[in-house]
């Protein structure tokens, strides 16, 4: 929220969007899927013209279809659940990379460097159960290989030990652990506690530096794969202006990967509007933000 809004700023100062100011409005929903009928009403109330930065798949799949029965976009969703990313939707606009491909990144990326031959697998339970085991069992499959467990824990909990003794039990080289930091951090904790330490990894959503908060010396070791380059790369000028912008407009915020996501997610949009024109409609700003592909991507290779 920190990035999104600290650029909302910086447009602002600059005349706002084709005469028009932009106004960030937040509710929270404490991550809780039973919250978000009420949190949306409420931003309906306040008649918000397009809905972007909500965290986490078990609440964004309760937002996205009351977004699309009532015609609004959503725009920079923090997760890549598959279920959000096919079939297209109309009225949601993707910016990050979905688990999906994320994951299969992160196999390619350790297999020739680790050598690995096995591969466990941690998921959170209900609903996330499925939903981020795809780019794994592809990128495995190419290689002639599948995971050889893969064990459920109760989402935003502590309870892992069960998942970490049937994963243990297969003898992993490496494994794979989705979820929040509340709830990965056990699982390194209590693993590390068992004298168990193969090669963890997990991905963006968890937050890194949430992540080495809760684990502390036990988040060591770990791979975490990102969706957003460092932030602290300053030589790319996307990031040169994350930075001077955060600094200026939320000068007690921490630079951080999560923030600079909703930075990219703020540019996206504003850039979207901008395109739309002054006789700005919603459908407008979908098919704007359908028009920039190229330029988004050469700002985030600049």
């Amino acid at each position: 929220m920190n990035g999104a809004n600290a650029y909302f700023g910086l447009v602002n100062e600059e005349g706002g969007v084709n005469g028009r100011k932009l106004k960030l409005i937040a509710y929270d929903d404490s991550y809780d899927p039973a919250k978000t009928e009420t949190c949306f009403n409420r931003l309906m109330d306040d008649k918000v013209f397009a809905l972007g930065f909500f965290v986490g798949t078990p609440t964004a799949v309760k937002y996205v279809p009351l977004a699309e029965s009532n015609k609004i976009p959503v725009i920079g969703l923090f997760t890549g659940a598959q279920t959000l990313y096919t079939p297209l939707r109309h009225w949601v606009v993707n910016v990050r990379a979905s688990y999906y491909d994320e994951t299969r990144e992160q196999m390619e990326g350790v297999w020739g460097q680790a050598r690995l031959s096995q591969c466990g697998r941690h998921l959170p339970g209900r609903c996330l159960r499925y939903r981020r085991v795809g780019g794994v069992k592809e990128a495995l499959k190419a290689r002639g290989a599948e995971p050889v467990k893969v064990a459920s824990y109760e989402r935003q909990t502590g309870n892992v030990g069960g998942a970490i003794d049937t994963v243990r039990a297969a003898k992993p080289q490496a494994v794979v652990v989705v979820g929040p930091p509340n709830t990965v951090a056990p699982i390194l904790k209590q693993a590390h506690a068992k004298g168990w330490k193969p090669l963890f990894l997990t991905v963006s959503f968890v937050g890194t530096d949430e992540l080495i908060l809760e684990a502390g010396d036990d988040a060591e070791g770990t791979v975490i794969t990102q969706v957003v380059p460092p932030y602290y790369l300053t030589d790319l000028k996307g990031v040169a202006l994350y930075r001077r912008t955060l600094s200026k407009y939320a000068p007690s915020a921490r630079p951080n990967f999560v923030s600079l996501e909703g930075f990219v997610d703020a540019v996206v949009m504003v850039e979207g509007l901008k395109r739309a024109g002054k006789e700005l409609t919603r459908e407008g700003l979908i098919h704007s933000i359908e028009s920039i592909h190229e330029k988004i991507s050469a700002w985030a290779r600049s």
